[in-house]
């Protein structure tokens, strides 16, 4: 709980709460990424509002609070109250002051509510572009976006869910009105100004409080549906950064144009360390944010990693270009070459798993089959597929009941009785694609540490009562400061799993040193990490 004597209320009759939600930007300056971005370079920096997080603070970009109250006398709802603000923008060049405007407030509007004697619920919109940065009186720049869905009782009890950039920082908190104490709802600090960008997913989180107790509270990063991001290049202009493909269909949505280029030529490319790189395919951009998508270049992920090092190619020029790389989530987990009648085996995680199969197929009907092997007792048959073209893709659905081992995997196999081969098959799985990178299966507070290569991570957790609700911390080791804090997440019943996106890599090992902190008695607990 926080609180200060400063808050001035607005003249309302009646009580409830005040819903404050602030972005700033936390550095005291910040570099101008635009103009490597976009060629807006009438000044290298801007300020910022140099503070942590602070309810009471008046330095901030934007400011919604909203009032929710309702009457002393006869206990009904009163109508909102909403009082939005901006900060003065100043921008700096070689350290001298060259601009400052304040963005209006018309983009923070509320909609959708209800009103009701013990509640009252709505929808909020909050967003401001950088006024200072301007053509022909528009703004350029994308705006930093936000957007919450609230249900607040009378009592104090809550139902928060919202979206937003990942810059600047963004806090929410709830405070008891009209007196000087609240408390934090949702706090996310700044990652980079490059996720105020389109292409780059935003902060999802949920909040509840029921009866007094805290029954949800959860914090993750968006994906983009089937598309899954891989990498990104924001500042080339001729050859992009090569980004690591595992496999289906891929995709580069470009950024950079000016007004002149009604077409540009962007061509992919394999990186081959020992012979000439592989030209893969072209695309023709048009506009920005244009997607080039390149579909079937499995035969592309040749190497001894079964990935594929691609990157984009186009003439030289004066332009900057930026470009983020997608995979559409089919990610390569194995192969097996000229085999006549049993593949080699695999190992994979729940989810889809698809076989690319080719041989002597065409004009037959070839019936092959999946089976799950056992050490133990006789391999398991998950299912089987007759294929008719050459190639031919059959698709199984992994479950539970396959990833029955210690190792919580599925060593996977194709069998076929067919005397037309050899065969070929490649295998790739979407959705839980996971690769196990570690575990600790007796801890009391603290997890073993683990290295993950980013991205997304899930966490298998067991060994706690059936009954019990335990809530684990997610953490990355920092030998030079504080440990960073990723997430949380609350699991229940004798097996739970727990999955976080959107992780950084630092350090000279370029991974992330990741381990379980709990508080919980209800121990010992077993974790089983994934990447």
């Amino acid at each position: 709980m926080e609180k200060s004597p400063e808050l001035t209320p607005p003249d309302i009759s009646g009580e409830g709460w005040l819903i404050r939600y602030t972005t700033f930007i936390p550095l005291e300056t910040a570099p101008n990424p635009w103009c490597d971005w976009l060629g807006v370079c009438e000044f290298d920096s801007f300020h910022g509002d140099n503070r942590e997080f602070d309810m009471w603070s008046d330095d901030f970009r934007t400011r919604s609070d909203v009032y929710v109250t309702w009457d002393y006398r006869s206990g009904e709802p009163n109508g909102l109250h909403h009082d939005p603000q901006t900060g003065v923008t100043i921008g700096y060049l070689d350290g001298e002051e060259v601009a400052t405007d304040k963005a209006p407030t018309s983009d923070m509007k509320i909609e959708n509510e209800e009103f009701h004697t013990d509640w009252i619920s709505y929808s909020m919109d909050l967003a401001s572009n950088i006024p200072i940065l301007k053509a022909f009186d528009k703004p350029i720049a994308p705006a930093i976006d936000a957007e919450y869905d609230a249900k607040v009782y009378k009592n104090g009890d809550f139902e928060f869910s919202g979206t937003h950039d990942q810059a600047p920082s963004h806090e929410m908190y709830m405070m008891q009105y009209s007196s000087d104490w609240g408390f934090p709802i949702h706090q996310h600090e700044h990652q980079d100004f490059k996720y105020l960008f389109p292409p780059f997913p935003n902060c999802e989180w949920k909040i509840s409080v029921i009866n007094n107790e805290l029954v949800e509270n959860t914090q993750s990063i968006s994906d983009d549906g089937e598309w899954e991001r891989i990498g990104e290049d924001l500042k080339f202009t001729h050859i992009s950064d090569q980004v690591s493909y595992s496999g289906g269909d891929f995709k580069a949505q470009i950024w950079g144009l000016s007004a002149n280029d009604t077409n540009k030529t962007f061509k992919l490319y394999e990186y081959d360390p020992d012979n000439d790189d592989d030209y893969v395919g072209e695309c023709t951009v048009t506009t920005n944010a244009y997607d080039c998508i390149w579909e079937g270049i499995d035969d592309a992920t040749d190497g001894p990693n079964e990935k594929a090092e691609l990157y984009l190619k186009t003439e030289a020029g004066t332009n900057v270009f930026a470009a983020v790389f997608y995979e559409d989530g089919w990610s390569k987990v194995g192969s097996s070459s000229e085999f006549t009648d049993e593949s080699d085996r695999i190992s994979v995680a729940e989810g889809q798993l698809k076989a690319s199969i080719s041989g002597n197929l065409s004009g037959k009907k070839t019936t092959f089959y999946l089976y799950e092997y056992d050490p133990d007792n006789s391999d398991d048959y998950v299912g089987r597929c007759t294929v008719s073209n050459d190639p031919y893709e059959c698709v199984w659905e992994i479950n539970d009941s396959n990833t029955d081992g210690p190792n919580e995997l599925a060593e996977l196999y194709l069998l076929t009785y067919s005397t037309d081969g050899p065969f070929s098959v490649s295998f790739q799985q979407k959705g839980d694609s996971w690769e196990k990178i570690g575990e600790d299966l007796e801890f009391t507070t603290t997890s073993d540490r683990v290295s993950s290569n980013g991205g997304n991570v899930k966490v298998n957790f067991s060994g706690y009562d059936a009954s019990s609700t335990i809530t684990f911390q997610l953490y990355e080791y920092d030998p030079d400061n504080g440990d960073d804090h990723i997430g949380e997440c609350t699991v229940t019943g004798t097996k739970n799993s727990c999955n976080w996106k959107g992780i950084d890599v630092d350090g000279s090992n370029n991974k992330a040193e990741l381990y379980i902190l709990t508080n919980s008695t209800d121990c010992p607990f077993s974790a089983v990490f994934f990447d």
